[in-house]
């Protein structure tokens, strides 16, 4: 199953692209951006990721490709699905600093909501992002995500002390978006 937008393919990961999530999982340019904390790894844990992620009935992540000449930019996905609540957490990595700021997260972002709401048929989507992380607060707030929530010097990154904003997506905030 592909989900397919304006200008990007979703699709399943495939083990060729682990060495590239490989290099932007040890990345410490992207890590200090992500709510959740990512150590550094070795290519046999991810591998191991990869594997373990094939059996996961409560995960559904995607790589996000560029149609126009097939070039890996990032992944998305939703995971923790609750399929009695009808819920799930969702998160994105747009991967190489030259592709950060074209919209990609965004219409990734539009992409596998629309996807979880219509053919999942979930009812809500949350996420949480650093505060400090503005270009996916914009992302998800184009993407009809509302703040919910602020977790107080929840993360520590560079040093410091950073705020975590829960933030969620009902069906209709989506099909309410101008």
């Amino acid at each position: 199953m592909n989900i397919i937008s304006e200008r990007l393919l979703l699709r399943a990961i495939e083990e060729s692209d682990l060495e590239m999530i490989h290099q932007w999982s040890n990345d410490p340019r992207i890590a200090s951006h992500l709510a959740a904390i990512h150590l550094p790894s070795s290519f046999y844990q991810q591998k191991k990721w990869f594997e373990d992620m094939q059996s996961q009935k409560d995960t559904f992540r995607l790589a996000i490709q560029l149609i126009e000449d097939g070039t890996l930019l990032g992944y998305i996905g939703l995971w923790h699905i609750n399929w009695f609540d009808r819920i799930a957490e969702f998160g994105f990595l747009i991967g190489e600093p030259e592709n950060h700021g074209k919209g990609y997260g965004t219409e990734a972002t539009r992409a596998l909501i629309r996807y979880a709401f219509e053919t999942l048929d979930l009812m809500r989507i949350y996420t949480f992002v650093l505060e400090t992380n503005l270009p996916s607060l914009r992302s998800c707030e184009k993407s009809g995500f509302k703040v919910e929530g602020l977790a107080r010097s929840h993360a520590f990154r560079d040093g410091k002390r950073v705020n975590v904003v829960l933030l969620g997506v009902l069906r209709e905030d989506f099909y309410n978006l101008k």
